[in-house]
């Protein structure tokens, strides 16, 4: 799985990210059956990407960031020619959207201090005055992941950020994200990216 944060994109791509590319920001990107032809192409696109992350070079994020503006216009053409709509007109669409927005904000959150932990799915819920059942069905059925995933992934992407670009040590990071021990951070970055998170910086900086 490649990865990439708003910051790093922001830093590189000249244009406007939501308005070039508004299914990363507050849209759904609907399952998709794509042909074979197709998701190889797709996959062809990320491989270059890794490759080009991977080697050596003083221009390595100006190439990378190319090839993956190039995969986001290529899959922005792929939505519109599967006539799929963005504007959210569904209840389904809406309650997703929020939902994001509320994970987006207890990130945010976290960053500036201003919440000490990840919060839990009943307590979305609680916001949006839905049951914590039909929040995570809508969330599946709408996306084809389910509503922990996401949060998983939107809070290792933050920390992978972190780890990246700031000097925060585990036991900082624990406390920040609010995990009970530094063995517990540890365990729960390696479970969702394969690598702890001292592996991950070695490999990445």
């Amino acid at each position: 799985m490649i990865t990439f944060t708003g910051a790093f994109f922001r830093k590189f791509y000249q244009g406007e990210m939501t308005q070039d590319f508004p299914f990363l920001v507050n849209e759904t990107i609907p399952v998709m059956q794509l042909p074979r032809e197709t998701f190889d192409e797709m996959k062809q696109m990320v491989g270059v990407m890794k490759l080009n992350y991977d080697q050596f070079s003083a221009f390595k994020y100006q190439i990378v960031i190319g090839q993956l503006v190039a995969f986001l216009f290529k899959t922005k053409e792929l939505l519109l020619s599967h006539r799929i709509s963005l504007s959210g007109n569904t209840r389904s669409l809406q309650i997703f959207n929020e939902f994001r927005k509320l994970v987006d904000k207890n990130m945010l959150d976290l960053m500036s201090g201003k919440a000490d932990r990840i919060k839990l799915i009943k307590e979305y819920a609680a916001e949006m005055n839905m049951h914590p059942n039909h929040l995570t069905t809508t969330i599946k059925d709408e996306s084809g992941k389910s509503a922990n995933a996401w949060i998983k992934e939107r809070t290792v992407s933050e920390i992978k950020g972190l780890l990246l670009n700031g000097n925060l040590t585990n036991s900082e990071l624990t406390y920040k994200f609010g995990f009970s021990s530094p063995t517990h951070f540890s365990r729960y970055f390696k479970t969702i990216t394969g690598q702890s998170p001292s592996q991950f910086k070695k490999e990445n900086s």
